[in-house]
């Protein structure tokens, strides 16, 4: 469409048309939005007439034939609001962005532990899962990983996981996945599904929370902290402040036999597998039963309540940046 050929009464009708069908109608508004970075919808997911088809038809007018949005991230944010529609889900438009994308984006699959491509018709092509399957397109529920691992994954919740991680330990894998991924896909799941003090005590960390993760149980936000610690440049003082607000003397003295088994481990791992990112290292420090049963019995002393305190403490110590790169990114 040549946009000479199109008069400035046409444009300013075909700009409120568009304005005020998208304020109504998010399939308008995602068709417009799709003419307005001059890409098409896909043909097998537009029938003409509805309100994707009369939303693009209209952007067309108004924006003619723009050259396609550059970067992975606008296509991906109209493709996940395509799928939002479809499945009949709300999307959060104003916090889901192209460049929210970005801010969660990682170079590696968490669940498969293999680079990512992009655009290359492969299982390791990097998508976009919504962490709790029952929730909303929404900032804190959604995640970067291969369409692989998003597919075995599907509809499963927590406890799915858990028991297909229980099968794979007998029988080698299951739907393709062995049972350290059943493992981490579980883990991820457990993010965002609120559990009681002695189930989220018992969790090991096979998974630091990706980018973006907005995690439900406090223990395992405190237990994610403590992870990460170790290899920030300011451990020492969130080391010092975690220490300070852990109330009372046995409590204390369960965190301390935690934390030297935990760093312990994290230093045999290191030197065993040199070159391996660290937030794998970490993640598989947890693999210990040492090291699980320990934090399990500080956990369940601490409590969610004050677990919550305790992170805010680490949490106000002054902000540097983690040695390497951020833990929860560091597989670049």
């Amino acid at each position: 469409m040549d946009m000479h050929d199109i008069d400035e009464p046409a444009m300013q009708a075909a700009a409120c048309e568009g304005v005020a069908q998208a304020q109504a109608d998010p399939e308008f508004e995602l068709g417009w939005d799709y003419a307005r970075h001059g890409i098409a919808p896909p043909v097998d997911r537009i029938a003409e007439g509805s309100g994707l088809d009369r939303g693009y038809r209209a952007g067309q007018v108004l924006f003619g034939d723009r050259a396609p949005a550059p970067g992975r991230f606008v296509r991906k944010w109209l493709q996940l609001r395509l799928g939002a529609l479809e499945r009949r889900r709300t999307f959060e438009l104003h916090g889901i962005t192209p460049d929210y994308l970005e801010t969660i984006d990682v170079p590696y699959c968490p669940i498969l532990r293999r680079e990512l491509t992009h655009s290359c018709q492969l299982p390791s092509d990097w998508s976009v899962d919504r962490i709790a399957n029952d929730g909303d397109y929404a900032a804190g529920n959604l995640a970067v990983m291969s369409t692989l691992a998003n597919q075995v994954k599907c509809d499963y919740g927590f406890r799915d996981a858990l028991q297909f991680m229980k099968q794979a330990e007998s029988v080698g894998t299951v739907a393709g996945l062995d049972a350290a991924q059943w493992a981490r896909i579980a883990v991820l799941s457990s993010f965002v599904q609120p559990l009681d003090d002695v189930e989220s005590a018992s969790l090991p960390m096979l998974l630091l929370p990706p980018p973006g993760v907005a995690q439900r149980n406090p223990l395992q936000v405190l237990q994610a902290q403590v992870s990460v610690t170790v290899v920030r440049r300011d451990r020492s003082d969130r080391l010092a402040a975690l220490r300070s607000a852990i109330p009372g003397k046995a409590l204390r003295g369960d965190f301390e036999a935690f934390h030297r088994c935990w760093h312990a481990r994290v230093v045999a791992l290191g030197r065993a597998r040199p070159g391996l990112p660290a937030a794998w290292i970490l993640e598989d420090a947890w693999h210990c039963g040492l090291v699980l049963r320990r934090w399990r019995r500080f956990a369940r002393g601490l409590g969610r309540l004050r677990a919550r305190r305790v992170v805010e403490a680490m949490q106000a110590t002054p902000a540097r940046r983690i040695r390497g790169q951020a833990a929860g990114r560091s597989a670049a």
